[in-house]
């Protein structure tokens, strides 16, 4: 894993991550936008997609809305913790480029989802893991608990940890 890059604090650019996917859930799952024949692991998929374009498109402004009002963490940080990041993380970075992987989904019942994600973060686009070989990107792992309420998924619960490459390339 690359170190931070210089002025970039390592934590914000977790916490950052974990507020796109927020924003990526209720696009994905609002009524009207989804399929009603969608696996609840298809939403989940969408979902883990629309992050990666929510983070590039750098909006705050929807971000607070799509935060369960009971979201923690085991930093102790709350809902308006991740806008303030998220806020902060945009004003020092011009260009976000997002790759995510999903290790794998569970759903303990119907309206939760547990979920691991590795996300590779970078100034520069990231089109595929190769390009992981190539660029300086930061790289996480996150493990997160989602709640369906009202026909929306929302991060309820997140913990996340360094990643290393090879996370990116599953064992066949």
């Amino acid at each position: 894993m690359m170190p931070p890059r210089k002025g970039e604090n390592y934590a914000s650019g977790i916490i950052f991550f974990l507020t796109c996917v927020l924003l990526a859930a209720s696009i994905s799952i609002v009524p009207g936008c989804g399929r009603k024949s969608d696996t609840p692991e298809q939403q989940v998929r969408r979902f883990v997609a629309q992050v990666e374009e929510a983070a590039e498109q750098r909006d705050t402004s929807a971000i607070k809305k799509l935060i369960a009002d009971g979201y923690s963490d085991d930093r102790k940080q709350i809902k308006q913790d991740l806008v303030r990041v998220a806020a902060g993380y945009f004003l020092r970075n011009k260009n976000v480029h997002v790759f995510t992987y999903i290790g794998g989904i569970q759903f303990p019942d119907p309206n939760k989802a547990e979920l691991q994600v590795y996300a590779a973060m970078s100034g520069l686009p990231i089109p595929g893991a190769e390009s992981l070989l190539d660029i300086r990107a930061d790289l996480y792992r996150f493990d997160m608990t989602l709640a369906r309420s009202d026909k929306k998924w929302l991060l309820v619960r997140s913990a996340w940890r360094p990643a290393e490459i090879e996370d990116f390339f599953p064992a066949d």
